[in-house]
C-alpha cells in the first residue's frame, strides 16, 4: 500500500493506494472516529477470528467512524483506492463530512460555501474542469456542475 497525504480545507486527508492481492492484518476500535471512503476497486474485510466478511468495500462505500473493537484481515481483490480522514493527525477533530457522489452525465446546481474534496473523477464547474484528487472551494451561488465521469468526493462542512 502507498499512502499519500492531501490538504483538505486546513486538515489532512490520506489517499491509500492498494495493489491487487494486498493483504494486511488490521484492528478497529469502537472509539475511533475515522472516516473511510472507497472510490476504486474491490476490498474484502474479514473478522480475523471467525472469517466472517465484515465489509465488502467498493466505489462509494463509506464508514463514518462507527466501528467495533475487532481484529481484521483486509484484502484488495483488485487495485483499489480508499480515502481516510484520521482524527489522530488532525488534532482529534472531525468536522462534519458527507459523501458526495454523482454519476457520469448527472448535473446539479452547487451553492456557495461548498468545500468539496474531489477524490475521484472529472467535474465541470461553470465550464471549468477539475480532476480528482482536487480540493475545490466554491464561494459563489448558482454554480452549474456536470459530472464528466462518475464522481466520488467528500464534503467538508
Amino acid at each position: 500500500m502507498k499512502r499519500k497525504p492531501f490538504a483538505a480545507f486546513g486538515r489532512i486527508l490520506y489517499g491509500n493506494y492498494y495493489e491487487a492481492g494486498y493483504t494486511v492484518d488490521a484492528a478497529t476500535y469502537a472509539d475511533s472516529k475515522t472516516v473511510l471512503l472507497f472510490t476504486e476497486g474491490d476490498f474484502t474485510v474479514r473478522d480475523k477470528n471467525t472469517g466472517e466478511v465484515v465489509y465488502q468495500c467498493g466505489p462509494g462505500w463509506i464508514n463514518y467512524g462507527n466501528y467495533d473493537d475487532r481484529s481484521l484481515i483486509a484484502t484488495a481483490n483488485k487495485d483499489s483506492v480508499s480515502w481516510c480522514y484520521d482524527p489522530k493527525v488532525n488534532q482529534n477533530y472531525v468536522p462534519p463530512i458527507n459523501l458526495f457522489e454523482m454519476k457520469q452525465g448527472q448535473s446539479m446546481i452547487m451553492d456557495s460555501n461548498t468545500n468539496l474534496f474531489l477524490c475521484k473523477g472529472t467535474l465541470l464547474v461553470n465550464e471549468k474542469q477539475f480532476v480528482g484528487p482536487y480540493q475545490l472551494a466554491v464561494r459563489t451561488n448558482g454554480n452549474t456542475v456536470l459530472a464528466l465521469t462518475d464522481i466520488y468526493g467528500l464534503l467538508f462542512r
